[in-house]
């Protein structure tokens, strides 16, 4: 006879399973279209700005489904997981390492988003030093899922798995083939032509003209020198 405890504590059992591959899966999108910003990829469907700020709210959508995982980890009664190792790393009783790297990912992960919330006072340079630490968060999550998971060691947890492995491995390869970066040169081409190319000269009559109180007539373009480093007058009427 199945009783409520039971069904209640499968239910937990099974959300807790399905909120830890939904995590997986919105790390992995996020991993992808970090190296996509740092790529400098956009279009006129997706602009640069749309991808960050899809990217914020990936990671803000990622934290709370995790708290949610976390709660359902330690509300489930087929294991004893206590709150302080969802924070703490290996200080759990039940499967102490594999429980330890993913309160270590959750621990990593509060700690970028909290200082990109911050950015502007920590400043851009410590913020970058710990958004680094981002790309730790995804293989620690990996490697906790394959570890503790139930469904993780076969069946479609292992394809799901094997899936976001292959997504993340194309994206940092393209990344590291294309060698972009926010220092990264141009590529060369042509140059643009000139002002004065692209638009034909200013009659010489235009430039002749007569000052009020003067005792004649004052050529410009040949009276008038122009200032090292500076346009032509010519160039700006062309």
């Amino acid at each position: 006879m199945i009783t409520v405890a039971a069904v209640s504590s499968n239910w937990i059992w099974y959300f807790g399973r399905a909120t830890g591959f939904v995590a997986l899966i919105l790390m992995t999108a996020i991993i992808v279209l970090g190296i996509l910003g740092r790529l400098r990829f956009g279009s006129e469907r997706w602009p640069r700005f749309a991808l960050s700020t899809l990217h914020r709210d990936l990671a803000l959508m990622a934290l709370l489904v995790l708290g949610i995982h976390i709660a359902t980890s330690i509300l489930d009664t087929y294991v004893s997981i206590p709150v302080t190792a969802a924070f703490v790393p290996f200080v759990s009783d039940y499967q102490p390492f594999w429980v330890g790297l993913g309160a270590l990912a959750v621990d990593v992960m509060v700690a970028v988003i909290i200082t990109s919330l911050l950015r502007r006072r920590i400043g851009l340079r410590m913020w970058k030093a710990i958004h680094w630490l981002n790309y730790a968060v995804w293989p620690m999550a990996v490697a906790h899922g394959i570890g503790i998971g139930t469904d993780a060691g076969g069946g479609w947890g292992l394809w799901l798995t094997i899936a976001c492995c292959v997504i993340v491995g194309v994206a940092v390869l393209t990344r590291i083939i294309s060698g972009a970066g926010p220092n990264t040169p141009p590529v060369p081409g042509p140059s643009a032509p000139s002002i004065s190319a692209r638009r034909p000269s200013a009659p010489a009559s235009l430039l002749t003209h007569e000052h009020p109180g003067s005792a004649g007539r004052v050529r410009t373009n040949q009276q008038v020198s122009p200032t090292p480093g500076r346009v032509r007058s010519a160039e700006w009427l062309g």
